[in-house]
């Protein structure tokens, strides 16, 4: 006889939080299908830092109604609006009021690759949030909580938007690719995270891309949050080109580690954000 807690594992509908369905070259069915017992994916573009061109005057609004055309699925998929400028993240709302049900991945990257980039703090997406205060939707943000002045600049934001719900990605514990972080920093964006749970109501946690690991290592960190905790494999359709030689192992070990993790209050705090 199975536990009461396996029974409820295994029959809780999965639902990856976090994908990207498409950058400006491929869409991700081109890469994999997602794992059967995942029911429903939230996702949205992948802005790649490297091209950006490809996303800015517009492109990517085009980007979103080529997707919506001929790949989306209603009833698989939640899809959200993103772009580099917030202001195409709105066209594209306004577009598909009825398809978008939220904003993001906004990537506030300050440096890419070792180089700054035009981003140095939140305040472009505040355009955006004086937008949404009249529906507040979710907005996914990957903003790296690394030090006390990354986490005061979370603090206004989120306090100055009470009513928007903010998910925080990657549990802040994300990094330039030119500069990883050790061990040390991610205990502290943990640590940034528990006082924004315990602080705003409006702030959800993105366990995904570092924190899977993070949190796969140290499974009991995660008792701390009762609830706003979703899980998401944050595959991009590039993942092919990145990992060449073991990407389909890669994916396979993300699902797994998230498997591990699942919990069905990830499910419901879906279902709660999207009004599911």
């Amino acid at each position: 006889m199975i536990s009461l807690s396996t029974y409820l594992h295994n029959c809780t509908d999965k639902i990856d939080g976090h994908s990207h369905f498409f950058d400006f070259e491929k869409v991700i069915g081109d890469v994999y299908a997602y794992p059967s017992d995942y029911k429903r994916v939230v996702g949205f573009a992948d802005i790649r830092f490297d091209k950006l061109d490809k996303y800015k005057n517009g492109k990517v609004v085009e980007l979103y109604d080529d997707y919506i055309a001929n790949h989306y699925n209603s009833k698989t998929q939640i899809l959200l609006a993103t772009a580099y400028d917030v202001e195409d993240a709105i066209t594209i709302y306004k577009k598909y009021p009825d398809i978008i049900k939220g904003f993001g991945e906004f990537k506030c990257y300050r440096e890419y690759l070792g180089k700054p980039t035009e981003i140095k703090d939140l305040s472009f997406l505040e355009p955006l949030c004086d937008f949404d205060v009249k529906y507040n939707l979710p907005i996914y943000i990957h903003w790296n909580l690394l030090s006390d002045s990354d986490y005061e600049e979370c603090v206004r934001l989120v306090s100055k938007y009470p009513s928007i719900p903010f998910v925080i990605c990657h549990f802040g514990m994300g990094y330039d690719r030119a500069n990883i972080p050790n061990e040390s920093v991610f205990d502290k964006s943990y640590e940034y995270c528990v006082k924004l749970y315990e602080n705003f109501a409006n702030t959800y946690f993105d366990i995904s891309y570092r924190a899977i690991h993070y949190f796969h290592k140290h499974p009991k960190l995660l008792n701390v949050f009762a609830e706003r905790l979703i899980i998401g494999s944050d595959i991009n359709p590039q993942v092919m080109n990145t990992m060449p030689d073991d990407y389909k192992q890669y994916i396979k070990k993300i699902y797994r580690e998230m498997d591990d993790l699942y919990k069905p209050r990830f499910t419901s705090c879906i279902k709660t954000l999207f009004h599911d």
